[in-house]
């Protein structure tokens, strides 16, 4: 068989996973592969703002709000967990004055957030999926909240809604990494 795909989808072993791609025991051939490091890096990286990691405490807790009564205790706890790293990452990023590049466990200690068990949480996202439940939830708020027409003072008093759905995507990623 010969399979052409592009490097984001061999390099990655979830995009591989995904997609069945099998690579043990099979010939691979890179064309253009003086960009082959680039992209390993790029997989393997996750760039993450101040801002995303607002919107995500900003979702969790719209989410939280409505849903975590709903959930079982220990679903409840880690969705509570999650928020509160989402906050260390917030503060951390707004105090950061320039783009750097750090190991995760410089960059959990530089945050305080070292003693979260993050492949817990990875597998707590990813069997709930909650990034894909909160961004639902956040953006029929938003449908919702656009549809009415309301006054000045009734729209000031609802829960801010971020303007950039998907932070918790952007979380997932970076605890996944």
């Amino acid at each position: 068989d010969v399979l052409l795909v592009p490097y984001v989808s061999l390099i990655n072993h979830d995009t591989r996973k995904k997609l069945g791609i099998r690579t043990k025991d099979n010939i691979l051939i890179f064309d253009e592969a003086h960009n082959l490091l680039d992209a390993i890096s790029d997989a393997n990286s996750v760039a993450m703002t101040a801002s995303q990691a607002r919107n995500a405490v900003d979702e969790l807790s719209l989410y939280a709000d409505r849903y975590e009564a709903r959930l079982s205790s220990g679903n409840a706890m880690r969705l509570r967990q999650l928020k509160q790293f989402c906050t260390l990452l917030h503060r951390h990023l707004q105090s950061v004055e320039k783009s750097t590049a750090q190991i995760v466990g410089a960059f959990l200690v530089s945050m305080g957030a070292d003693h979260y068990d993050l492949p817990q949480l990875t597998r707590f996202l990813e069997a709930t999926e909650l990034p894909r439940k909160v961004r639902g939830y956040v953006e029929s708020l938003r449908l919702r909240q656009g549809s009415c027409k309301k006054s000045v003072a009734a729209a000031a008093s609802e829960p801010r809604i971020p303007a950039a759905s998907g932070a918790v995507y952007a979380v997932s990623e970076l605890l996944g990494s």
